[in-house]
């Protein structure tokens, strides 16, 4: 990706207005009519800036093989540079200060073509010298002339919404011309020029091939293609052609075959080339299908529409195989060179087909503003084979993992961290807590506090002798979040902590899993070593989990001593017999499709193995069944051997085999459906049953589907009723037309504005098997649909063709479908009130929300939101009145939140809220809104209903007309505690959670977190959306700028995941407002405010006009 922001070591960004042949950049002066003006100074919660940013603007023009700029600044004061809109440089120094000298190096956030430079410096004038440098080290000289202009700018002013300084052809109403004084110029050599960009090419090119690995290791692990600092994956790689993944393994073999000078020298442009142009490329096919798919469903009723959608398909086509035989041929920077110029051409084709359609368009494996439509997990599905506990081919992750390191760490004199939920996922203040390393007492890593509390708090008194001279002698907590591997699911794990010193009590993911003290061991609890199981109920595989130990220390030394890890007991035999050997063997390729029951397997080796049975405890198949013509023979799986041989058997009729379970089990019946036909089938059968079954094709990569289709209890006996057969023959010619992406087409009712058509489109990776079985092509309904219909959702409908297809999904019904086609349709209600989506921040009184937040206010509007929610107020009073002038005037909601201990208790929340409602009852819809009780985490559900009901009906009393927001009780308004509470019966009504889970990572997605992982995360929300036909409202969630590193400023990473998240707000139109803790802005050098890439991923989002695009009045 070589967009970005990646701050350099010696000055970092810069660009420039082409100018003439000078030899030096001229001192440019503004030409202010009327003399310099005075802006005025601005507040920022409780600061205020002074600093008047006076910007100079220039344009100049870069080629797509430029690699970077290096400039020489001089002006006086502070310095910011911006590029195309975004900060990337500052140079730090007081108003007024003696004129200064920088050097300034830029590889990044360059584009192909028009680029705008801005320089905030001194309104006394501004010098600057330098070079853009292309990859063959040519230079092209730059300097700053007379066509540059200039503006001054009010202090904490939005410099980065300035279109201006975003688009190079803006007409700069209000921009002041610059006279030149040639005479007091600057001037860098082209010797000087290298010496500067020299280290920092080095730098910025190493960083671009951790970037390629990265998008390299999305692209084959989910199947995720990375584009302009925006995810587009669904499911795996299951989705991509043989083509991308061809030209995908030829880079990632060309990186891994770079040495690190090569990582650091031009040749990585080539690599970098190829992976933008894959990308472009895929990103091109996969909308030519969803424009194509769009155009055949909506010809009948707009054919304009239909034509517009066609053409712009047909173009892309073209361009993306055009792009493909260069890619193949290996000519990458061909490639991307032909595809520069695609990516405003996919969004002006979509607008255009919008604008004509008036309706969403949606992008391909999206459904926005479709709560029912489809979902990028497996679990409704059951077609993730870990999640049956069975494995294929070798095991390539560790059984165990080290937990040793930081910690989160806080001591609890008062014995208040049960009551406060620190053992509980919800909680999620822990970022505020101290760090300590794991092993180690806490004593000698500076915890001496005293405690004299210490006898009041002894859990066995009068049984164990407690000093309490110090050092800390009582109560403690530590927290560590952990990802567990998906491989490791369906097995239960074990956490071992070694000793702790003195007693206790350990949590996995809020529940108990055990502890030691002296009730268990009254004369050695101290030196016992720790190992407690985890019943893999508990887990959340391939998730985010927590660890808390609550631990109290009687005497002497406190804390966890032990070397911590976290196992799976029952992969240890089998990963160590691996490693022990002397050949690895290519692991298996697995792929899950969303949108199918079955999971498509390629065989690593010959043969592929099939296990884990005996692994989790449990007895593996007792037979194996082969169709026949009178329907199914089982052979009973009783001792180690062949069970099958094609040579003496005769080959097999059909493509499809069934394994059987025995009756204690529990295990479904496992439908294996064939590619290849096998030469062999084998048993290793032990005590406990069959613990392996081996197929050898005599083949590389023999390819099977493994599907569970039988879902109903049945007799486990002799024989399969001929109604499973059946069943089994169906999808063993079903899943052969794979399911890999689909295209949504909605459209709203004519005769009724809140009803959408929706139709899906799907696209089939076509398999062709040994016996030439035809494929039967299925439409599914999306299986929350079926959960729609099994909730008597009102307003959901479904066509009279799909039928039920013998698929029970447990509590979300039955699986529908259309078979012989590749299309469904189906009808939906649309919510029909606006969805209110913006940012939260503290607000702790009148001088703190007052002029201190109308920024922050105006800020939402400026990135396209319409809702800020601040918090901790009281009011009806002078601050929030401060804040809804701001709303009325940015048209922006006011979402009002107060906590029990501004309120004066959770007694005294009704009564306020009832004066609020009375004073603001007759503002519009749109102006104000209610959040009660912010992270009720003290109050029991049954305490918290009759709060609940009296704050509703104290608003209902007065108010009818605005939103109120119910957090979820026991916890800091957690997921997992929704169903807590009293389910809500004011439509108005909108449950509300809060989550902090996915706070930053250096690199987004990643293999521990994706969007499929908040979608696993956040599943009983949208669970709970269907079963009490409710609304919701993420509450707060992101919190990255509460991070040590500064990444929400310096990793574009962040806007791919800002994305990720809004595009799940859309799709399930849930309500929102990042929480940022008064970091969701800062002063730059010049006196600006410094937005950060969560506002650029909302400005992105938001200026797509999908949201709420269905509450606007129809046409």
């Amino acid at each position: 990706m070589k967009q970005g922001h990646n701050i350099l070591k010696s000055a970092l960004i810069a660009a420039l207005l082409s100018g003439g042949a000078a030899l030096a950049g001229d001192k440019i002066v503004p030409n202010f009519e009327g003399g310099e003006p005075k802006m005025g100074s601005a507040h920022y919660g409780f600061q205020r800036a002074s600093q008047e940013p006076c910007v100079y603007r220039g344009v100049f023009k870069a080629n797509p093989t430029t690699e970077g700029i290096a400039l020489r600044v001089q002006t006086g004061g502070p310095i910011v540079v911006r590029l195309n809109g975004f900060v990337v440089y500052e140079f730090q120094a007081k108003a007024g200060a003696p004129s200064t000298t920088q050097d300034i190096f830029i590889s990044e956030w360059i584009k192909p073509g028009q680029n705008v430079l801005a320089v905030s410096g001194a309104p006394q004038g501004l010098a600057l010298d330098g070079a853009i440098i292309d990859r063959d080290g040519s230079l092209r000289r730059l300097a700053s002339t007379h066509h540059w202009r200039v503006k001054k700018f009010q202090a904490y002013s939005f410099l980065q919404e300035e279109p201006a300084l975003r688009n190079a052809a803006d007409p700069l109403e209000g921009w002041a011309t610059v006279q030149a004084q040639v005479a007091d110029g600057v001037h860098i050599s082209d010797q000087e020029l290298r010496a500067l960009a020299t280290p920092a090419l080095k730098q910025a090119r190493a960083e671009l091939a951790r970037n390629l690995a990265w998008r390299q290791d999305m692209l084959f692990q989910r199947g995720c293609i990375i584009d302009d600092w925006e995810t587009f994956a669904f499911g795996d790689a299951s989705r991509l052609s043989d083509e991308a993944l061809e030209v995908a393994r030829a880079l990632q073999e060309g990186l891994r075959q770079m040495t690190d000078a090569e990582k650091s020298s031009r040749a990585i442009h080539s690599i970098a080339d190829g992976m933008d142009a894959l990308g472009l490329a895929v990103r091109l096919l996969d909308e030519a299908e969803c424009l194509h798919n769009t155009a055949s469903v909506i010809q009948s009723q707009d054919p304009q529409s239909a034509k517009i959608a066609r053409a712009a398909a047909d173009q892309f086509r073209t361009l993306g195989h055009k792009a493909f035989d260069d890619l193949l041929a290996g000519k990458y920077t061909a490639a991307y060179q032909t595809l520069s110029a695609a990516r405003p051409a996919i969004e002006s084709a979509f607008r255009a087909v919008e604008d004509s359609w008036k309706n969403v368009v949606n992008r391909l494996n999206q459904a926005d503003a479709n709560r029912f439509g489809w979902l990028d997990i497996t679990h409704m599905l059951d077609n993730d084979v870990t999640h049956w506990g069975l494995r294929i081919g070798e095991v390539d992750v560790s059984w165990k993992m080290y937990l040793g390191g930081l910690w989160r760490f806080k001591l609890d004199p008062q014995n208040s961290g049960l009551k406060a939920t620190y053992h509980d996922p919800a909680y999620n203040l822990d970022h505020l807590w101290s760090e300590i390393l794991v092993p180690g007492d806490w004593e000698h890593q500076g915890f001496h506090d005293q405690n004299p509390d210490i006898k009041k708090s002894n859990p066995f008194p009068g049984v164990n002798d407690i000093l309490t001279d110090g050092p800390y002698n009582g109560w403690a907590w530590y927290r560590y979040t952990l990802h567990i591997p998906q491989e490791w699911a369906g097995y239960d794990l074990e956490l071992y902590l070694g000793c702790v010193d003195d007693y206790d009590w350990t949590y996995f993911n809020g529940q108990e899993i055990g502890h030691t003290a002296y009730d268990t061991n009254p004369k050695d609890f101290w030196q016992v070593e720790r190992t407690y199981k985890i019943p893999q109920q508990l887990v959340k595989f391939g998730g985010i989990n927590l660890i808390a130990v609550r631990v109290y220390d009687c005497r002497d030394k406190g804390g966890i001593m032990g070397e911590p890890e976290i196992r799976c007991p029952g992969l240890k035999d089998v990963f160590e017999k691996n490693q022990a050997g002397a050949q690895k063997v290519k692991p298996s390729t697995v792929w899950s499709s969303p949108l199918s029951i079955g999971a498509l397997v390629t065989a690593g080796a010959d043969p592929l193995t099939l296990w884990g049975w005996n692994e989790r405890g449990v007895a593996g198949p007792q037979a194996i069944g082969f169709p026949a013509a009178d329907g199914l023979t089982l052979k009973p799986l009783t001792e180690t051997g062949v069970i099958y041989d094609a040579q003496v058997d005769g080959e097999l009729s059909e493509n499809w085999l069934l394994l059987w379970p025995t009756e204690e089990s529990l295990e479904r019946p496992l439908l294996i459906v064939l590619l290849d036909k096998p030469r062999q089938i084998a048993a290793t059968v032990g005590e406990k049953g069959t613990s392996k079954l081996e197929l050898t094709f005599g083949r590389e990569k023999a390819r099977l589907l493994l599907a569970r289709p039988l879902r109903e209890e049945m007799p486990l006996g002799s024989s399969v009723p001929a109604e499973a057969v059946e069943r089994c023959r169906f999808w063993s010619q079903a899943l052969l037309a794979y399911p890999v992406a689909f295209t949504e087409i909605n459209a709203r009712r004519r005769d009724d504005p809140w009803v959408l058509d929706v139709t899906d489109v799907y696209t089939y990776k076509l398999l062709s098997d040994a016996w030439n079985t035809q494929p039967i092509r299925v439409a599914l309904l999306p299986a929350f649909f079926s959960y729609a219909v099994a909730s008597k959702f009102p307003g959901v409908a479904w066509p009279q063709a799909a039928e039920d297809l013998g698929y029970a999904l447990g509590k979300y019904g039955r699986l529908q479908g259309v078979k012989g086609t590749n299309q469904v349709t189906y009808q939906v209600p649309i919510d029909n009130l606006p969805a209110f989506g913006g940012t939260t921040a503290f607000a702790f009184s009148p001088a703190d929300i007052g002029t201190g937040n109308i920024l922050e206010v105006q800020e939402v509007a400026l990135y396209g939101g319409n809702s800020w929610r601040p918090q901790t107020q009281v009011g009806p009073g002078a601050g929030l009145e401060h804040c809804l002038e701001a709303g009325r005037k940015y048209g922006v909601n006011i979402l009002h939140n107060t906590s029990a201990d501004f309120a004066g208790g959770y007694d005294k929340i009704p009564a306020l809220y009832g004066r609020l409602a009375e004073a603001y009852k007759d503002l519009p819809f749109t102006a104000i809104a209610y959040d009660p009780f912010n992270e009720p985490a003290g109050v029991l559900a049954a305490d918290y209903a009759p709060l609940v009901r009296d704050a509703i009906a104290a608003i209902r009393q007065h108010d009818k007309r605005h939103l109120i927001y119910i957090e979820s009780p026991e916890s800091f308004a957690a997921v997992t505690m929704l169903d807590k509470i009293e389910p809500l019966d004011d439509p108005l009504a909108i449950y509300s959670f809060h989550d902090y889970d996915y706070r930053l990572y250096e690199f987004w997605p990643n293999e521990r977190a994706s969007i499929r992982a908040v979608l696993q995360g956040w599943f009983r929300a949208f669970e709970l959306m269907i079963e009490r036909h409710a609304r919701m409202h993420l509450g707060e969630w992101g919190g990255y700028e509460q991070r040590a590193e500064p990444w929400v400023y310096t990793r574009p990473h962040t806007i791919a995941q800002t994305l990720d998240m809004c595009r799940i707000f859309q799709h399930f139109h849930i309500h929102f407002h990042y929480y940022s803790n008064r970091g969701i802005l800062r002063a730059a050098a010049d006196g600006s405010a410094y937005q950060s890439y969560v506002q650029e991923g909302f400005r992105r989002f938001f200026a797509r006009g999908h949201w709420n695009y269905y509450q606007q009045p129809s046409e």
